[in-house]
C-alpha cells in the first residue's frame, strides 16, 4: 500500500493549511488497513477533506479513524459517512477530542479512488465537456452572509477552500464590490484561489471595483474584467452559485 506513509501532494497541502502532519496507517488483525487521520483543531470543511482523501487511499478497503476536537466536526463525518454508506460510529475520548471511525468495504474504497482520478481529468480538461454543467459562482462581499464580520470573513475562507475539493469545479469565479477584496494583497484565500487557477477555474474581479477600493495594483491572482463579462458570465451560466 505504498503513498500511505509519505505524504502526497494534497496531504502536504493540508498540512501547510493547518501546519502539521495528520495521516497515519496500521495493519489491523486480519491484514486490512486502518488510516488515522489527525484533524484536531481543524475547522470546517478540513476534517471532512482529509477523511475523503484517506478512504482514497484505502483502495481495498479498510477503516479510516479520524480525531477531531468538537461535535459538530463528529456529526458531518457521520452524516458524509450515511451518505456514502460506510459503516460508521463515534466515540467521545474526552470534552474535546473525539474518535469517529468509518469501515468501508472494498467496493465504496474503489469508487472513492475512481472519483479522484475522474476529478483529475476533468479538471485538466480546458473546455466544458458535454453535459457538463456551466457553474459560476458570485463572491460580491468580503464576507459569507450578514452577522459579526470577523464570523463572515471566517465562514468565506472556509467556502473558498472547501470549493477548491471539490469533485465538480466551477468554470467561473466572479468577484465584485467588496468581494474585490478576496482576490487583492493580504486576502487569507489567495493561495486556494492560485489552486483553483491551476485547475482551470477562471478568476475574474471588476476593475471598476478594484479601483473604488484602492486595489488596482494589489490584485494577486485571476483578471481584471468588466461588468459586461460579469453580465455575460452571469446569463450564460447553467448555475449560479452565491454564497
Amino acid at each position: 500500500m505504498g503513498g500511505i506513509d509519505s505524504p502526497t501532494d494534497t496531504d502536504l497541502l493540508l498540512a501547510t493549511y493547518k501546519g502539521g502532519s495528520h495521516l497515519t496507517s496500521d495493519i489491523q488483525n486480519g491484514g486490512t488497513i486502518m488510516i488515522k487521520v489527525n484533524a484536531m483543531g481543524d475547522a470546517c470543511p478540513i476534517p471532512i477533506v482529509k477523511t475523503k482523501n484517506a478512504i482514497r487511499e484505502l483502495q481495498g478497503g479498510g477503516t479510516v479513524e479520524t480525531r477531531v476536537d468538537n461535535e459538530i466536526a463528529v456529526q458531518n463525518l457521520t452524516k458524509m459517512a450515511n451518505q456514502k454508506g460506510y459503516g460508521v460510529h463515534s466515540e467521545k475520548i474526552s470534552d474535546n477530542e473525539f474518535k469517529v471511525t468509518m469501515t468501508v468495504n472494498a467496493e465504496a474504497a474503489q469508487a472513492a479512488a475512481d472519483s479522484a482520478i475522474a476529478t483529475v481529468e476533468e479538471e485538466n480538461c480546458p473546455v466544458i465537456p458535454a453535459g457538463k454543467k456551466n457553474i459560476v459562482v458570485v463572491i460580491s462581499s468580503n464576507q459569507m452572509g450578514s452577522g459579526e464580520e470577523e464570523l463572515g470573513k471566517s465562514l468565506l475562507k472556509g467556502f473558498i477552500y472547501a470549493l477548491s475539493q471539490q469533485d465538480t469545479l466551477p468554470s467561473t469565479i466572479l468577484f465584485y464590490n467588496s468581494g474585490a477584496y478576496i482576490t487583492s494583497e493580504e486576502s487569507a484565500s489567495i493561495e486556494d484561489l492560485k489552486s483553483l487557477e491551476a485547475q482551470g477555474v477562471e478568476i475574474l474581479t471588476c476593475g471598476t471595483c478594484l479601483n473604488f477600493y484602492g486595489l488596482t495594483d494589489k490584485l494577486q491572482v485571476g483578471e481584471v474584467t468588466n461588468m459586461y463579462v460579469i453580465a455575460e458570465k452571469m446569463t450564460q451560466a447553467d448555475l449560479i452559485v452565491q454564497p
